[in-house]
């Protein structure tokens, strides 16, 4: 190599740095978007997750499209987390404490996280609401059959029922904080 290449190669950035300095900003972005849907809920802009991050909105969108795709990573967690917490109700040696179990984490959940609460709020987040049914319907629907056949609950609820009752929880998350503890 001419040494004019090596002076030009050699002032020109190392790509790994870039690299780290993206991975670090797109972090800080998912970092920051957690913080606020989790605070203020889903209607939060890119902008404003931008601002919390401490980067550009320019940046924001290099690492995603639009907030609709951070959104949605940030609700494919809380999705998979919900599964878990019906995975391990199922999974409790008595049928009605896994099921109270469940109610009371999944309240737990949606009343730490304005982001979660949303998708529970009728005609805001349906998509996701859709997405967490698929897949907690099944779940909820063998803690239904076990409660019901040892006889601790009616036989008439469907998984449909919990997921109404859910939502009704999930209006809890709309009472001013300090009043909360005496509801829950």
């Amino acid at each position: 190599m001419s040494g004019a290449a090596e002076r030009a190669r050699a002032s020109e950035p190392e790509p790994r740095r870039l690299r780290a300095d993206a991975a670090r900003n797109r972090q800080a972005l998912i970092d920051a978007a957690r913080r606020l849907f989790a605070h203020r809920g889903l209607a939060v802009t890119l902008d404003d997750i931008a601002a919390e991050a401490g980067v550009n909105v320019a940046t924001a969108y290099r690492h995603f499209a639009n907030k609709q795709e951070l959104t949605g990573a940030f609700l494919q967690q809380k999705i998979d987390e919900a599964v878990t917490l019906a995975d391990e109700a199922a999974a409790a040696p008595d049928p009605w404490q896994g099921l109270v179990g469940f109610l009371r984490r999944a309240l737990d959940l949606m009343v730490a996280n304005r982001g979660l609460h949303d998708v529970f709020t009728p005609g805001y987040a349906e998509e996701w609401l859709e997405r967490l049914d698929d897949r907690i319907e099944p779940v909820l629907a063998s803690i239904i059959g076990r409660a019901q056949a040892a006889g601790a609950l009616r036989d008439d609820l469907e998984p449909g029922d919990l997921a109404v009752i859910l939502q009704m929880l999930a209006t809890v998350g709309d009472i001013p904080s300090d009043e909360q503890p005496t509801l829950l």
